[in-house]
């Protein structure tokens, strides 16, 4: 099943058989996170970004050394949660009522003697404006008969201090702990009767996302309560972590909080990130499988609708990670003019238009073309020429992935599905079905290079699918057929929507069976052999 305009975060990782699966690494819990060029902030929470909407929200729980900068491509691919509130236990007010803030809601203290038994200090209390209040729910009004909720310091009279989360109390068990998080100002005296009402929990440590390390520079991330060692400066700086940001814990805190598996991979950008090396004015792209494509001049730039604020700067240890690929030029689609021949640029090849009427028969307006220099044209590989337009066989612009492909059918541009069968996905936001998805639309890429391909329809079959594609059987100019060969060399699966016939089903799964016997393609890898 394919979610193709789902968006990812790509790396290239090389698995058993020298498969390349692009898994996706995201930002552990707790991570700040902004755009190149945007100066809005999220809080990565579960996979979700969640807006922090006001500088004081932020200073109240934050520190602004700890934003990780990234593309605003990134940015946007990760899902929007709900909007970040001041924390828990936090005091505010707005237009003379004061509110505890608690599960996130805001509820307004019943009265000055209410505000004084609790134990709370006019020094605390933040005012606020509408706005920073809005993101808080109406809560229920603190009485003097409710206990402290959620989010209140207590210390009781030894000195002990702890948060209440979820009705139960944590213990903090350092000063270095709590300074990290809290400010002693915010204390709550009590007895320890009174700290009876409330079941003990496992301790708080660390916020979430907090570097820490300990005396010989071993560098820990918080992530959901354990400490992940980061295993390398090389991982450290591709997730953008900043070195100043790292707190010193002592050898105590660090015999006491659990450890989770280490942060080992690197962090690899996602296709049609802008990268550019510390130290040099060069311009990449990422493109779909994790190559880097340098972009050749400022003209190419413009016209590929790039943005110069979005390029990202990396650390010459992150760069030399990647795999450089030849030059990115325009985009597949694009029609250009060398020496006075039009050309279509389609699957990354020159294809020469045959003559005026073509041209304007497959769609393409003369304002659309752009001249290229010797240097530029000379980059693309010659293709076949277009020397006419037919009616059973079309031009392929360009593929989406090994199973999703666009076409101009006459002037007309269409997605097609390539019907009965399924690919892997080309990275793992899309779909947990992503190993071998590079080498199937490597494959598929090849395969078509510069030829004209015939669809076919399927009678009993619908003509779309959900995603509005042509649902149909691909065959090159020369008859060969595409899903054949595709899961005849296992590039891909026989594919059955909703267990639902299809002509061409029972030949499919021949396919599919033979390639399994003789282990071609994904069935002799360990990601895909169910």
């Amino acid at each position: 099943m394919k979610y193709k305009y789902i968006l990812g975060i790509l790396i290239l990782l090389f698995l058993p058989n020298n498969i390349m699966a692009r898994q996706i690494l995201m930002y552990p819990n707790g991570s700040l996170v902004k755009s190149v060029n945007d100066p809005k902030v999220y809080y990565i929470q579960n996979n979700t970004k969640r807006p922090i909407e006001s500088p004081k929200i932020f200073s109240s729980q934050f520190r602004w050394q700890d934003i990780v900068i990234a593309s605003p491509i990134e940015v946007d691919g990760i899902s929007t949660g709900i909007a970040v509130t001041f924390r828990d236990g936090a005091l505010i007010s707005n237009r003379g009522v004061i509110y505890i803030i608690s599960d996130g809601q805001r509820r307004p203290i019943a009265s000055f003697d209410a505000f004084i038994q609790k134990g709370y200090k006019l020094n605390n209390v933040i005012a606020v404006t509408d706005k920073e209040l809005s993101v808080h729910p109406q809560g229920s009004i603190l009485t003097t008969e409710d206990i402290h909720p959620n989010g209140s310091l207590l210390v009781n009279p030894e000195g002990k201090v702890f948060i209440i989360k979820n009705g139960k109390r944590k213990w903090i068990p350092t000063p270095t702990i709590f300074s990290s998080k809290y400010r002693w100002e915010e204390l709550i005296p009590t007895t320890e009767e009174y700290l009876n009402n409330y079941p003990e929990d496992s301790n708080e440590y660390y916020a979430e996302g907090t570097l820490i390390s300990d005396s010989i520079g071993k560098v820990y991330v918080m992530n959901n309560s354990l400490k992940q060692h980061i295993s390398s400066p090389a991982v450290f700086e591709s997730y953008g972590f900043r070195w100043e940001s790292i707190r010193r814990a002592t050898d105590y805190e660090l015999s006491i909080i659990p450890d989770s598996s280490p942060l080992k991979d690197i962090k690899y950008q996602r296709d049609r990130v802008l990268i550019s090396p510390n130290g040099s004015p060069a311009v990449y792209v990422v493109d779909k499988t994790g190559v880097l494509r340098y972009i050749p001049s400022p003209f190419i730039f413009n016209k590929l609708q790039y943005i110069w604020d979005q390029i990202i700067k990396l650390p010459s240890t992150i760069f030399s990670q990647y795999q450089i690929g030849a030059n990115k030029l325009l985009q597949d689609g694009s029609v250009v003019s060398y020496n006075g021949v039009v050309y279509l640029i389609a699957n990354d090849y020159k294809r020469a238009i045959g003559s005026p009427s073509i041209f304007l028969e497959l769609g393409y307006k003369w304002s659309s073309i752009i001249p290229l220099w010797a240097s530029e044209f000379n980059q693309y590989t010659t293709g076949t020429v277009i020397t006419d337009v037919s009616n059973d066989n079309y031009n392929v612009i360009t593929l989406n992935d090994g199973d999703d492909i666009i076409v101009n059918i006459n002037g007309r541009i269409e997605y097609v599905r390539l019907l009965g069968v399924d690919t892997p996905e080309l990275d793992s936001l899309i779909s947990t079905n992503y190993c071998y998805g590079v080498e199937a639309y490597q494959a598929l890429k090849s395969l078509i290079a510069s030829n004209r391909i015939k669809l076919v329809r399927d009678p009993t079959k619908e003509d779309r699918d959900d995603y509005g594609r042509l649902l149909r059987y691909v065959y090159l100019e020369d008859g060969r057929y595409i899903q054949e060969y595709l899961i005849k060399e296992g590039y891909a699966k026989e594919y059955t929507h909703k267990g639902a016939f299809y002509q061409n089903q029972a030949n499919h799964k021949a396919l599919e069976q033979e390639a399994k016997d003789n282990k071609k393609g994904l069935w002799a890898t360990s990601c895909n052999q169910n």
